[in-house]
């Protein structure tokens, strides 16, 4: 590949920036994966998830369990993230 090609991948992320879906297919890649990435307990307990403005917005059925992802958000935020290959996910909402 020379200086004035690019790959496919690096088009598509250009046409994704461009066009503001970043967010968007990466909440479709959340959704998608849910189960893997945040694991069955909280999966199972998930009615809802929305991904607005960096924030992931989670609609849980628990308040127990809830409380007890309140504590460790950061590292939530982090693991998302790197699940999905980007750095798009900047808070969490727990409702």
């Amino acid at each position: 590949m020379d200086n004035n090609t690019s790959s496919i991948g690096d088009l598509i992320k250009v046409f994704f920036r461009k066009y503001k879906l970043e967010e968007r297919l990466g909440e479709v890649d959340i959704r998608n994966n849910w189960e893997k990435i945040a694991g069955k307990l909280v999966a199972q307990h998930t009615l809802d998830l929305k991904l607005k403005n960096g924030k992931l917005i989670l609609k849980l059925n628990s308040a127990s369990l809830r409380h007890t992802l309140s504590f460790s958000k950061t590292e939530f935020v982090e693991k998302l993230n790197s699940s999905i290959g980007q750095n798009i996910i900047s808070d969490i909402e727990l409702r």
